[in-house]
């Protein structure tokens, strides 16, 4: 999963998955643990780069004209665990418009709304998902999962 992070671009996520696993133990045999400690280093070098750039990213976001940038920064902002700073420059984001999938923007906004403890909200948004059937119903099941939170 923390591979699939970092080639997603999201190396603040793979950093995050590898340090509760090796935290928890979950890497049991020495090679795997290795493996995984190497991964983590790559993730940490790769974090503090892309932690540094964004700064920049958000002042090229706000300057866009659509809100692809800011729903991209939102996306780091999460993965870093930042979720009130992902709501708001997701919500920039779909407010600008021009997205290629505004529904992956909304899905995305309920789930940092959730993260962040916004659970009426992340309730709205989820219900607010339309268009694509597949994300529908990955809103429902996060409508479901905030209502059990």
């Amino acid at each position: 999963m923390a591979q699939l992070a970092l080639e997603a671009g999201s190396p603040g996520e793979a950093q995050r998955i590898l340090e509760k696993g090796i935290a928890k133990g979950v890497f049991a045999d020495q090679r795997a643990k290795q493996k995984n400690e190497r991964l983590l280093e790559s993730a940490k070098k790769a974090a503090a780069t892309d932690r540094a750039s964004l700064p920049r990213i958000a002042k090229e976001a706000d300057a866009a004209a659509t809100g692809a940038k800011n729903v991209g920064l939102g996306l780091a902002y999460f993965g870093y665990g930042e979720y009130d700073k992902a709501v708001e420059e997701i919500s920039k984001g779909l407010t600008k418009g021009g997205l290629r999938s505004e529904g992956e923007a909304r899905l995305l906004l309920g789930i940092s709304q959730l993260k962040a403890g916004h659970k009426e909200d992340a309730g709205k948004t989820f219900h607010a998902v339309k268009g694509d059937p597949s994300l529908e119903r990955l809103a429902n099941l996060w409508t479901l999962h905030a209502k059990q939170a």
